[in-house]
């Protein structure tokens, strides 16, 4: 861990200022994911759809999956995807592909073997590869996070680096830590383009290490646990933004 992720007074004061405030807004680090189990699993190349949940997922239920030995790794995957989202144009060419090495090494990372910066390094080389169909960091970190067994770690704990962690991070440090991929779009009759941010597939497994280095000097920072601070960094978007989600929109920068 580089100095910079160990001494409080290398924070951003503003941005340290008001991520502290947004931990009143009450997060629950045991939210509720995207896509609906059952309906996401189904059809999916060795998932076995009926140990998912017909509604919408939580984490603790993906952990539980996890934790779970008769549970298989296909379908902890397809719980993780359907926590976060994964677009379902992808959801059925990307377990195809399980037998191409990512399945391998989803087993590897549940039965400890591999550590976060070692199971960023294989699979971003399975993706750089093809062989990781629509899964570029944003998610493939998810798989690190839900799969690393959590009885087993009691330091260096993995982290989901999409572009709110990594935008939250990068402002906090007053640095691009995380690679950030930025489009400007301008829209008619607005006075200032709208930036849309993306994990950029440049970051290493060395960039992943200081990320997930700094979100643990973060949760230090303020006496949070893993999943606290990985829920406050990604916060809330949508009609219920959170007031962090807020203030890293209005202040990232290219």
């Amino acid at each position: 861990m580089s100095n910079r992720t160990t001494q409080s007074d290398l924070w951003q004061p503003e941005a340290l200022a008001a991520f502290k405030d947004s931990l009143t807004d009450g997060l629950h680090p045991d939210d509720t994911g995207g896509k609906k189990g059952q309906s996401f699993g189904s059809g999916l190349h060795g998932v076995s759809v009926e140990h998912l949940p017909s509604g919408q997922i939580k984490r603790s239920q993906v952990f539980a999956l996890a934790a779970n030995p008769s549970i298989n790794t296909a379908t902890v995957c397809a719980a993780t995807m359907a926590w976060g989202g994964m677009n379902q144009r992808f959801s059925e060419k990307f377990f195809s592909l399980a037998g191409d090495g990512w399945l391998s090494v989803a087993e590897r990372i549940r039965a400890g073997l591999l550590d976060r910066k070692a199971a960023y390094a294989a699979l971003a080389n399975l993706r750089h590869d093809g062989k990781l169909y629509g899964t570029g960091p944003a998610y493939f970190t998810k798989l690190i996070y839900f799969l690393t067994p959590r009885a087993e770690i009691s330091e260096n704990h993995p982290y989901i680096m999409d572009q709110w962690a990594g935008c939250s991070i990068n402002l906090l440090l007053a640095s691009e830590l995380v690679k950030m991929n930025v489009t400007r779009i301008w829209a008619m009759g607005k006075p200032e383009p709208v930036l849309t941010y993306q994990v950029a597939e440049a970051n290493t497994c060395e960039d992943y290490e200081e990320f997930c280095a700094a979100t643990d000097a973060l949760r230090l920072e303020f006496g949070l646990t893993p999943d606290q601070v990985d829920r406050a960094i990604i916060a809330n978007g949508g009609r219920n933004r959170s007031s962090w989600r807020h203030y890293v929109i209005k202040n990232r920068r290219i």
